[in-house]
This record gives structure tokens, sequence and C-alpha cells, in this order.
């Protein structure tokens, strides 16, 4: 398998990395620790995911500080805008035209989804486990758009394995040893394997495990750049199944364009995969933080971090 790996980073995820970004870029003149690329370091942990390049928001994609992601990024197009529009549309006839917060970002979640289904990628999410988010949105939306997506969401398998994660330290410095670690036969090794996570024809739990063993191998070649951090990682098969999930009229016209695009696609033998990336994004933080408010209590607590 050699096809390019690309995932989705949309609007909302590039604003969350921002947010990121912003805080990583506090510096202490006191202890002259200096800033942290959160761009190296979250760029590069995906980069170790086996993605070779980005679909991002054209108005993202100047404000990456790092040259070579720069070069690894395309811009999302319309068709993802549109898919946005028909899913809020259609929750706001549901929900009297005032979407709750947690519904919202669900919306994003289909149009993803959907997006991903389309042009073949990979996603990104931040916003916690899958059925944290099932709990939230339970109480705002009626019963049977919720069953829906409860249906929707049991649609995915889920894999748990260890993969390589970069060290964090000085990143400006580190993303250039990444590329050299992206560039060694292990690390090519270990990429094609992973891209088996999308084909739905293979067992995906052995490739998790094949993608675990040679992981530790890369890790144990580069202590000082890469650590293993357990991961789980949602896929969607493209099968009948989630087109079965709905038989009301209400969930017809939810399902219509996965229905649209799954009947172009069901013997490609593709799944979607789910990159959930908030734990790592929010260590990222966290660790630079820390690193400049240590032993310097008057500058910590001009620092306010939320912890929700």
């Amino acid at each position: 398998m050699s096809a390019k790996r690309k995932i989705l980073i949309n609007p909302i995820t590039a604003a969350a990395i921002g947010v990121h970004k912003d805080f990583c870029l506090i510096e202490n003149p006191v202890t002259s620790i200096m800033a942290t690329s959160f761009d190296a370091v979250f760029y590069s942990t995906l980069f170790q995911y086996g993605v070779d390049a980005f679909i991002i928001p054209e108005k993202e994609i100047c404000k990456i500080n790092v040259d070579f992601l720069q070069s690894k990024s395309t811009i999302l197009d319309k068709s993802w805008y549109e898919y946005l529009s028909f899913f809020y549309s259609f929750f706001a006839n549901q929900c009297g035209n005032k979407i709750p917060n947690e519904t919202k970002f669900f919306i994003f979640f289909l149009t993803d989804l959907l997006y991903s289904m389309k042009h073949k990628t990979s996603l990104i999410y931040m916003h916690g486990l899958f059925n944290d988010i099932l709990l939230k949105i339970r109480k705002e939306l009626p019963p049977e758009l919720y069953s829906l997506i409860e249906n929707i969401i049991n649609q995915f398998k889920i894999e748990k394995t260890s993969l390589p994660f970069p060290v964090l330290g000085n990143n400006n410095e580190n993303i250039y040893r990444f590329i050299e670690i992206m560039n060694s036969d292990l690390f090519l090794k270990y990429k094609e394997e992973s891209q088996y996570l999308e084909d739905s024809s293979v067992n995906s739990h052995e490739v998790a495990m094949s993608m675990n063993s040679i992981g530790k191998k890369l890790v144990s070649k580069n202590k000082k750049n890469l650590k293993l951090k357990k991961v789980i990682i949602p896929l969607l098969p493209f099968t009948n199944n989630l087109l079965d999930v709905g038989g009301s009229p209400l969930q017809k016209i939810l399902l219509k364009p996965f229905m649209e695009i799954m009947n172009n696609t069901l013997n490609s033998k593709k799944q979607v995969l789910v990159y959930d990336c908030k734990d790592f994004a929010s260590k990222i933080t966290l660790d630079h933080i820390k690193n400049i408010t240590k032993n310097n209590d008057a500058f910590s607590k001009s620092i306010i971090v939320d912890k929700s």
C-alpha cells in the first residue's frame, strides 16, 4: 500500500490548536525558559501515526510556523462547508433553531465523517471519548434523533495499542530529527503497516499489534526523541450496517448524504480512522506551562490554566 494518507483538520480543531499554540508561546524571562513550538510537536506526532499530509482551512495554513509542515498542507475545499450547512440546518430544525453546544461539536464530527468518507481521509477528534459526548447530548436531542446518532457511533470498531510519540524538548530543533526518523527504513515499514488500518478487509487488531511491535523498535532506536503511549483508534468500515441504522423518514433525511457516498464506495474496502488528539495536545501545553513556572511562584501565579 503506497497511497498518501491525509488527515482532516476542521476549523474548530484548528481553533483549538491555536489556543494551545498561544499557551506554548508564553516564555519565562526569569528562568530563560523559551516558547515551545506546539506545531512542531503536534504535527510531528501525527507523522508518527503514519500521516503524509494535512487538509486544513486556508487561513490556518499560513499560521503554521514550521516551513516543512506548511509544505505538507493542502486547503480544505468547499464541500466540507456544504456538508456542515446541511447538518446545521437539519439539527436546527429538530432543536427549534437553538442548537446546544455539545450537539454543535457533534455536527462538526458528522461533517468530518462525511467528508472523510467522500475523500478517503482520516480525521482528528479533540473532544474526548465518544461515550462522553453521547452522555452530554442525550438530554439535548429528541429521543429518535439521539437513538440514530448512538447507532452511528456504535458502528465504530475500537482498537487499542501503543504508538511512538515525540518527546517534548527543544522542539524547533527536534523537528529536523523527526524528519530523519521519518526517512528511516524502520519508520517506512511502520508507516506502510499503519496504512492497513484503512483496509476493512484486513484484521485491524493484528495490524494494531504489528504497529505496536515496530513502534517499540522505533522507540528503542530513538529513545531521546520518541516514547510509547497508549492510544485508542476508532475505525468506521464502509459497510451496509451504517445505512441500516435508520428507517424512519427523519433518519433517512440525516443519512441521505452518507447513502449517496456509500453507494459509490461499498466495494472499496475502506474505513475511516479517527485520531483522538485531546490528551496528547493537552499534555504538550501543560508540560510547557509546568516547565516555565517551575521554581518561580510569582510567575506561576500570573498564569491561569483552565483544567476543565
